[in-house]
């Protein structure tokens, strides 16, 4: 996995840091390559491509003010772009350690439901679907969902798709206690996250990656009860980087993530798939302007893309409000 070497420079001042960030992201970019991202089958590429796109957008919006981060920012900053979709890459073994030893591993401050509770509180309301919702995820509206069995090659695609449709919704948790807790092995074992870190710093690490499924502002009372401070604990520029985590994974919107070429292979079933394919399609080209704003060139406006693009800057305190006329124009108003 690549690793800018702008990030590198900055890291390598403290040679312990350094160690640890390599070895963890070596450990867990096998991880991603062996992933067979069996619960999303439509999604597009969340592989280690994509962490790297998120590290190499990350720099670029940093920009000249890197020089006012420290080797511990940047540690945290890499780590938890690479921790924020791994809880995607779990296999069904690793989802059902989850479900029954997630009791022991609820972070107190911010869960209130193990995750035996909150898959059990899932199948209730997947009972109430409507015809629309179940088109959405998969590609039916009349279908019957039945007990999983525990043996994975019983599993259907939509038993598959059930179990994403979970973990998509709480996949940004997952990160954060696959930060503390490791990542679930079809051994019932964990692989350590950052095990040479403090459990503190591993902490701050889970929830930065956390925080881009979080409306910004909700992180600050976590921050304060954890941590006792919002702004800068333990030195570390929370707030900032989990700006900078968030919109560079949006940026990651381009053609590469959606290969046209599967478009033409591959049947999608998903309304809701169709499209996100379609949206990174959309851009036609992107490219750093003054002070490491993007800017992107749209051939047309797409309504569907003001949600997520002001969902994404809500919050923020960057200069980001080029990025996109055409998008921001409509979205802030």
């Amino acid at each position: 996995m690549i690793i800018p070497k702008e990030f590198m420079d900055v890291l390598d001042k403290q040679m312990n840091l350094s160690g640890i960030v390599r070895s963890t992201v070596s450990r867990f970019d096998l991880i991603i390559q062996e992933s067979k991202f069996e619960f999303f089958p439509e999604y597009t590429k969340h592989d280690s491509s994509h962490v790297e796109a998120v590290l190499a957008n990350a720099k670029d919006l940093i920009g000249e003010t890197l020089s006012l981060l420290d080797a511990r920012d940047i540690a945290v900053l890499i780590l938890a772009i690479l921790a924020h979709d791994l809880g995607m890459h779990i296999t069904y073994e690793g989802f059902n350690i989850f479900l029954e030893k997630g009791q022991q591993q609820v972070i107190q401050e911010i869960d209130n439901l193990t995750w035996d509770e909150e898959w059990s509180k899932y199948l209730q309301e997947s009972m109430k679907w409507s015809g629309k919702k179940r088109q959405e995820i998969f590609g039916k509206k009349t279908l019957a969902l039945n007990q999983l069995s525990k043996d994975r090659d019983e599993l259907s695609q939509t038993d598959n798709k059930f179990i994403g449709e979970f973990i998509r919704r709480h996949h940004s948790r997952m990160a954060h206690e696959i930060a503390i807790f490791g990542f679930p092995l079809a051994n019932a074992n964990y692989l350590p996250f950052a095990d040479d870190l403090e459990l503190e710093i591993k902490d701050i690490i889970g929830f930065i990656a956390r925080s881009h499924g979080m409306d910004l502002r909700s992180t600050f009372s976590y921050l304060l009860e954890k941590h006792h401070d919002f702004r800068a604990p333990y030195q570390i520029k929370v707030i900032y980087l989990m700006v900078v985590l968030r919109i560079s994974d949006y940026l990651h919107i381009t053609p590469d993530r959606a290969p046209a070429r599967s478009l033409q292979i591959l049947s999608f079933s998903s309304p809701v798939s169709i499209l996100e394919w379609n949206i990174h399609h959309t851009i036609k080209d992107m490219t750093i302007v003054e002070k490491g704003i993007e800017q992107m060139e749209l051939p047309l406006f797409m309504p569907e893309m003001a949600t997520p693009v002001h969902e994404n800057v809500r919050g923020a305190s960057l200069p980001l409000t080029q990025m996109s006329r055409f998008v921001f124009t409509a979205a802030m108003t």
